[in-house]
């Protein structure tokens, strides 16, 4: 299994087990709040196309800390901190680690631009192109 795989699979068990873990307490809200929490993840499916393996596993990792944390935000808001107005935490956690999620997604980009010119570098020594 390749680390592609492996950033579509942490990302989509992210938003799987964020969305599970919200439709036991809002039932219906997780369709209208939902896609909004879970919005900064899309960078990750979106990067996937990375062929670095450090971009890979970077997205992988900040998938991972962004589902910890938005799992963290959604427990005190149900759990511990328990207020009619719960749900709207679904609307504004997206937004609030949406910031976190940039430097991750740059990190990535620069690997995956390094390792672009690093490939070309080598193809052009491997086989000069001669006209």
């Amino acid at each position: 299994m390749n680390l592609r795989s492996v950033n579509i699979w942490t990302t989509g068990c992210t938003i799987g087990g964020i969305a599970a873990f919200v439709a036991l307490q809002c039932g219906l809200g997780v369709l209208i709040c939902g896609p909004l929490c879970f919005f900064p993840l899309l960078g990750n499916l979106i990067l996937a196309w990375m062929k670095n393996r450090w971009s890979q596993g970077i997205l992988a990792i900040s998938s991972v800390l962004y589902g910890l944390g938005v799992a963290s935000e959604i427990y005190n808001a149900f759990y511990v901190n328990l207020d009619p107005q719960s749900g709207l935490v679904l609307v504004f956690v997206g937004v609030a680690y949406f910031p976190m999620m940039i430097p991750f997604w740059l990190v990535a980009l620069i690997l995956e631009a390094f390792y672009a010119m690093r490939t070309k570098t080598d193809h052009e020594v491997l086989s000069p192109d001669v006209t």
